[in-house]
């Protein structure tokens, strides 16, 4: 009758209480972004919160237009609240949320979504201001990524150079500070092949290399030097820095 859709919601944990003995309880409660077809009057929208009310037996309330995107971005949970829950009861947490739906589209939204993630698309947004609008366009990066995971993998055997993380740049190997991976059955052979570690060398060679062209024959680039006063590490660890 009025044209309303939920088209998002995003359930919260609210605030941890206790009663006495009793474990901690919180206030579950879900942000929810509804969709107009049309501009209601003040007398429609009363109706339809009330129409709302009536079915959902709960508390329903407008929090009126969003005006900007983070105004959306909801957390399920504060940090703080989590600090107060003891391990054993952050487990049972864990247990009773474990594939819950807490964060969801809902219908166009919903279908846009896909569309935009199967198509390999995009959200950008062209202009300032007022005359700001959002287009979807070609994700080329995205589609090139897709095409590199999506490479059947066949391991006959052990595996080799499989690459467990990548670090942020340390000094645990080298007097200056440089990205780090941790690779299990290390031999060289197929790392040239990892889209993460292509990406970092890509990021970071320019800096290494337009250093080397300026100062040849020297061997240690000034990337993120080693401050003065800390020893090279010893072989099978790395040296700790002051804060």
């Amino acid at each position: 009758l009025t044209g309303a859709e939920l088209v998002f919601r995003s359930t919260e944990l609210g605030e941890v209480e206790r009663e006495g003995a009793d474990g901690p309880t919180f206030h579950v409660h879900a942000h929810t972004i509804v969709r107009l077809r049309e501009k209601l009057n003040p007398e429609r929208w009363t109706w339809l919160l009330g129409a709302v009310r009536g079915w959902w037996k709960f508390h329903f309330k407008d929090s009126q237009r969003i005006r900007q995107a983070r105004e959306a971005c909801k957390y399920v949970v504060k940090p703080s609240d989590l600090d107060r829950l003891s391990a054993p009861e952050l487990a049972i947490l864990h247990r009773q949320l474990f594939r819950l739906h807490l964060v969801q589209c809902l219908g166009i939204l919903k279908e846009r979504r896909r569309l935009v993630e199967d198509g390999n698309r995009k959200l950008v947004r062209r202009g300032e201001g007022d005359a700001a609008r959002w287009e979807v366009v070609e994700n080329w990066n995205e589609s090139r990524g897709r095409r590199i995971e999506d490479e059947p993998k066949t391991h006959s055997g052990e595996l080799e150079d499989w690459v467990v993380c990548t670090l942020p740049p340390s000094f645990a190997l080298s007097p200056r500070a440089e990205p780090l991976a941790v690779v299990l059955n290390y031999t060289g052979d197929r790392l040239s092949d990892h889209r993460k570690l292509g990406l970092l060398r890509e990021t970071c060679g320019p800096l290494f290399h337009g250093w080397e062209s300026e100062n040849s024959g020297k061997r240690e680039p000034p990337f993120f030097p080693r401050k003065k006063g800390i020893p090279r590490p010893e072989s099978g660890g790395a040296a700790r820095q002051p804060e």
